[in-house]
């Protein structure tokens, strides 16, 4: 836990010198892709917020197509953006941009600025005083005019008038921003691990700075898009992120986005409350008629002669004018059919290649089989674009982790890994941080039996009683034992890999990158026969 918090401090600094960094004289306007879209869509926006600047020297500007939606509330569709002003001797204000006057009879627009300045509070940390006065501004007429109509629209003090309306202890200083501003990047950036919230961790993650890009785009302009990843890079993460922003800006319901997936284990694992999760093989064989928007996960290790997936999922979409995003990533391929995808129609395109969920000697093996993999050209996609991901790599923080190969004899193999989780538990970790993966279900049921009575050795028989499971019990307090494939979008903190191997030798290196990619801290690799690496 303690290099959880080391990890964490080193991403809030570097992600708060890429959004929010305040220069000495001057408002700076962040994040500058989203400024510059904006600007694009709306001619007369720049010069509608220069207007409510005047007099205002130092601070940073943050814009967002929707605070509310980045903060988990439904998006007013009368709403163009929404922009804070953190500002020296100015209190914070969430100025909000809006179309028509629907927005400003509802109120919404203060509903964002009092959950906002909660989440500071709450999920940020801050400890000052905090306040955020929502101001809302109107945006009229045509592409090439723009005006604030003073009669139709509330809150038209000036900054000076706003911060008057709370006490001196409110308005922030030059010291007081980066702290403030520290609390918005948690806030903005952060967000809990689906599986670390269901295992009872409370290890914090920060999105990068490629993945808030990416859920910071426009929907209503960015449909359809095709998001290529490296192994660790958060994809699963990103895909079910953007679920909950398709739900608040559209406002669809839970029977309106399907999520769709290879493996039983992680369709079971995603929250109901925001969609419908499904696998490939069931949503060939179901109908959904009240979906408009789909989500596909892991599709390289999608098949397409059971039946073609892809062109009945692009055709629900088409129909229904939805969002229609695919994440993929070729290097973990494991199994040997056509996923369905033609990479020429693979348009348009964004990558992922900072790893973020896997310590540093993780992240080091990862690359090592990833360049072997691309070295042995096994995989039906342009090995020039293999080599642009590989090139671009990187491994997010300094979290260091182990890597263990380990050579036994097929009769201590169970025995020994029961020393290990017993060394484990010892430790303090939980039964939830641990699992054993093993080449197929068979496999993993076999070991199963062999590791049973070598726990009960190990351990008291009342802490060995209920404590192996399957994938399908990833959120429960177990050991999880089960097939490298049905843990695939899984993760655990440590794992075991019990003799890897395929019959079909050209996706051997795939199938232990996609084992070692589920292990957040330790791996430990086995194999009675000979040494992988």
């Amino acid at each position: 836990m303690v290099c959880s918090v080391r990890l964490n401090s080193e991403n809030i600094s570097t992600q708060y010198s890429f959004f929010f960094l305040v220069g000495s004289n001057e408002i700076k306007w962040k994040p500058e892709t989203i400024c510059t879209d904006l600007f694009s869509e709306y001619p007369g926006l720049e010069d509608l917020m220069k207007k409510q600047l005047r007099g205002v020297t130092q601070g940073v500007l943050i814009f967002s197509r929707s605070w509310a939606v980045d903060i988990g509330l439904q998006k007013n569709q009368d709403v163009v953006c929404d922009a804070l002003l953190v500002a020296d001797s100015e209190c914070p204000v969430l100025f909000t941009v809006v179309r028509g006057t629907s927005c400003v009879t509802s109120g919404t627009w203060r509903e964002t600025a009092r959950a906002l300045k909660q989440k500071l509070v709450n999920d940020g940390g801050c400890t000052s005083r905090v306040c955020v006065i929502p101001q809302i501004l109107q945006l009229n007429g045509t592409e090439d005019q723009t005006a604030v109509e003073e009669n139709e629209v509330p809150w038209q003090e000036t900054l000076h008038d706003s911060t008057s309306l709370y006490p001196k202890s409110y308005i922030l200083t030059s010291r007081d921003i980066p702290a403030f501003l520290r609390a918005l990047v948690i806030v903005v950036l952060g967000f809990k691990s689906y599986l670390s919230d269901h295992l009872g961790c409370e290890i914090f993650n920060l999105l990068t700075l490629k993945q808030y890009e990416l859920l910071s785009k426009n929907l209503h302009k960015v449909r359809k898009l095709f998001v290529l990843g490296l192994p660790g890079t958060g994809k699963t993460i990103v895909a079910l992120k953007i679920i909950e922003k398709i739900k608040n800006t559209f406002h669809s319901s839970a029977d309106e986005i399907l999520y769709i997936c290879e493996n039983q284990p992680l369709k079971d694992f995603v929250p109901s409350k925001n969609c419908q999760a499904v696998t490939r093989a069931a949503f060939l064989e179901k109908d959904f008629p009240h979906v408009k928007h789909i989500v596909v996960d892991g599709a390289q290790n999608f098949r397409c002669d059971e039946g073609d997936w892809y062109q009945r999922a692009r055709s629900i979409v088409k129909r229904s004018g939805g969002i229609f995003w695919v994440f993929v990533d070729f290097f973990q391929t494991t199994y040997p059919y056509d996923c369905g995808l033609d990479f020429s129609k693979m348009v348009p395109q964004e990558w992922l290649t900072k790893m973020v969920r896997n310590a540093k000697e993780i992240c080091h093996v990862m690359l090592n089989l990833m360049w072997k993999i691309h070295q042995t050209r096994n995989i039906g996609m342009p090995y020039e674009v293999l080599e642009e991901l590989l090139k671009q790599a990187e491994c997010a923080h300094s979290l260091p982790g182990s890597f263990r190969q380990h050579y036994v004899r097929p009769d201590e193999l169970a025995k020994h890994v029961a020393e290990l989780c017993k060394s484990y538990l010892d430790q303090g970790y939980p039964l939830r941080d641990i699992a054993i993966l093993c080449s197929t279900q068979p496999d993993a049921e076999q070991f199963r039996r062999e590791l049973q009575p070598e726990l009960e050795r190990q351990l008291s028989k009342c802490r060995v009683r209920g404590a192996l499971g399957l994938a399908e019990d990833v959120s429960k307090d177990v050991i999880v034992i089960d097939s490298i494939r049905r843990f695939s979008g899984l993760e655990r903190t440590i794992v075991f890999i019990i003799n890897a191997y395929t019959p079909l030798d050209h996706i051997f290196d795939n199938l232990v990158l996609c084992a070692v990619s589920r292990a957040n801290i330790n791996i430990h690799l086995f194999n009675c026969k000979k040494r992988y690496f």
